[in-house]
């Protein structure tokens, strides 16, 4: 297979999808941008809220100003296992529980005390060092169904539309081409570059396929809090992030009726990236019982790089064309490489700590999806853009949970809701997560366990169409739940 790269390469990924293609950087966008907040089991299993707490790990990523809460040096590490499932509805057809399940690093973070008490009101800080897994990809989901209005091919044919048969024989539009040689689409009788399906293919489709996600977004964070007269507290970080990504689709189509019986197309696309980013907190303390804690995340800086390729095939019960039966033609891997730029996010904590018994706390974040941006020297990237300040809009998450002691054990609960980045709400809903946890501390170690399970809606496309001739565009819905078992080692020293 040949590589191509600039403009050309993008060119190549974005014609083969044309607007299912910029729903798919806009959907990465969106992916990448959302991350949940993870950490050690003790925060997930209070719903992930941290930013007014104070003197835990989760301080190095989430406010650095917790940092300075820190009296002696800390070490922990949290192995997490993920397990998803999901439902699908497609043409009123139901597909159920397809899971997928992977065992991660969830956080590994350490903190070097500094802390002094000279009488004066500086009381030194802490300097922390964290790695944290801040989404996980993990993801299968299968749909099945009968399209009565159209095909993959309509998809096909609307995209050819506006290119000569001799630019798509010499390869130009390499999908499309593919499409061409699988006799699925064919120029319209006495026009120069208007396309339609080919006879060949008659009747309803059953249509179903596949898709896998897999891989990572990671973090390293190094941090510093400082402490003042036990009052005010304040902190600052660098993140240095990556994003490791895989999706895989599998999609077939079977027909009734026609000489066509079956067409079929297999998908990859592969992301890399590495991006920087910066943390600013304060918490403060206007009683002993009370803190208030607010912090700001910079935009994280990314440099991408996509790879894409396909096959698509295609079996005929006898054909009028050519020789062959079946085709199978591969299409070139495209490789492209862009800058992506997240939005910031605000967050703000309240605290509440009831003597020895334990404490509750909430935190708010402010993020505008809107923001996001692409940029490139290879190719224009104006339209993503635009698209997604037109399809994005700010959210609002919010996260609740507390922590109760008795003796050496401690119990944790917690909710959170993280609003969906989509103006139209039926793309992605709001995730909702729920928690349960425990742990038990003996002098300088612990271990905390966190059960955590999210629920959301969403929707698929497959492909794109549009007119009455073809019908509508097709959808898939999709129910998921995410289960999370986190286990925390941890020690001071």
């Amino acid at each position: 297979m040949k590589y191509k790269f600039g403009f050309f390469a993008v060119l190549g990924v974005i014609f083969f999808v044309a607007n299912q293609a910029k729903a798919q950087y806009e959907d990465q966008a969106a992916l990448f941008g959302q991350s949940l907040n993870g950490g050690s089991a003790r925060i997930q299993g209070m719903g992930g809220a941290q930013i007014s707490i104070g003197g835990d790990l989760s301080s190095i990523q989430s406010n650095p100003a917790g940092l300075g809460f820190y009296n002696r040096s800390e070490f922990s590490i949290t192995p997490t296992l993920g397990v998803n499932s999901s439902n699908t509805n497609y043409f009123g057809n139901k597909t159920y529980a397809d899971n997928s399940s992977g065992l991660d690093l969830g956080n590994v973070s350490i903190v070097f005390n500094n802390s002094r008490d000279n009488g004066g009101p500086w009381r030194g800080g802490s300097f922390g060092i964290s790695y944290n897994q801040t989404n996980n990809f993990y993801n299968r989901f299968s749909y099945s169904g009968i399209n009565p209005q159209n095909s993959i091919a309509d998809f096909f044919a609307q995209q050819s539309n506006g290119w000569t048969e001799d630019q798509i024989r010499n390869g130009q539009a390499d999908l499309i081409w593919a499409a061409y040689e699988n006799y699925l689409i064919n120029p319209v009788d006495g026009e120069d570059a208007l396309w339609g399906r080919t006879g060949e293919i008659e009747g309803k489709s059953l249509q179903e396929e596949t898709v896998t996600t897999r891989g990572s977004q990671s973090q390293w964070n190094f941090s510093y809090g400082g402490n003042y007269d036990d009052k005010i507290f304040f902190g600052a970080g660098i993140g240095i992030t990556s994003i490791n990504y895989r999706q895989d689709k599998s999609f077939d189509e079977y027909f009734d009726e026609g000489s066509l019986a079956r067409n079929f197309l297999d998908e990859s696309t592969i992301v890399n990236g590495t991006g920087i980013n910066a943390t600013l907190g304060v918490i403060v303390k206007p009683t002993d019982n009370l803190n208030i804690g607010v912090s700001l995340v910079t935009p994280t800086y990314y440099n991408m790089s996509d790879q894409y390729f396909a096959t698509l095939g295609s079996d005929y019960l006898e054909t009028n064309d050519a020789d062959a039966d079946s085709f199978t033609t591969d299409t070139d891997i495209f490789v492209s490489d862009y800058r992506y730029r997240t939005p910031a996010k605000v967050s703000g904590g309240l605290s509440y700590f009831i003597g020895k018994v334990g404490f509750i706390t909430a935190d708010i974040d402010y993020v505008d999806y809107s923001s996001m941006r692409y940029s490139s020297d290879d190719f224009s990237v104006s339209d993503y853009n635009q698209n997604i300040q037109d399809i994005f809009r700010p959210a609002v998450n919010i996260r609740l949970g507390g922590e109760a002691r008795l003796n050496m054990f401690r119990l944790r609960a917690g909710f959170a809701n993280y609003g969906t980045p989509y103006e139209n709400s039926e793309i992605l809903s709001d995730r909702q997560a729920y928690s349960l946890g425990g742990g038990i501390k003996v002098r300088e170690k612990y271990v905390d366990l966190a059960l955590v399970q999210s629920r959301y809606k969403s929707t698929y496309n497959p492909y794109f169409v549009e007119g009455n001739e073809v019908g509508d565009t097709p959808v898939a819905s999709v129910k998921n739940v995410d289960t999370q078992l986190v286990l925390t080692f941890g020690w001071y020293f």
